[in-house]
């Protein structure tokens, strides 16, 4: 069953909608990775790649964790790669303000 996007002209009224309401919902949230739902995926993924909130639609998936299903084009895998990946830099950004705080480089050792 498809839907039709909802009206509205201004961003408030799209907000949170997005595409997911020109196509069949259950396309979204695809039963596994692999096999013939890894072609779901793909297609969920297209229609969020011309969707106007895919951004905002991402932001809430990352932070509303764990989010079942292809939000902001991204499956629930990716995000957690995405998530790991801005973790790590985080932690390595922190470690070189302390190092940078104590007046060291990140290859001195402490003596």
């Amino acid at each position: 069953m498809a839907l039709t996007l909802l009206g509205g002209t201004d961003r408030t009224t799209r907000r949170g909608t997005g595409r997911r309401l020109i196509a069949d919902p259950d396309l979204f949230f695809p039963i596994s990775q692999s096999g013939p739902a890894s072609a779901q995926m793909a297609r969920a993924k297209a229609i969020c790649a011309r969707c106007m909130v895919q951004d905002d639609c991402l932001r809430y998936a990352l932070a509303a964790d764990p989010v079942h299903g292809v939000w902001g084009g991204m499956s629930e895998e990716e995000r957690r790669r995405l998530r790991r990946r801005e973790q790590k830099a985080r932690a390595r950004a922190a470690e070189r303000s302390s190092l940078a705080a104590a007046g060291r480089k990140p290859y001195e050792v402490a003596t």
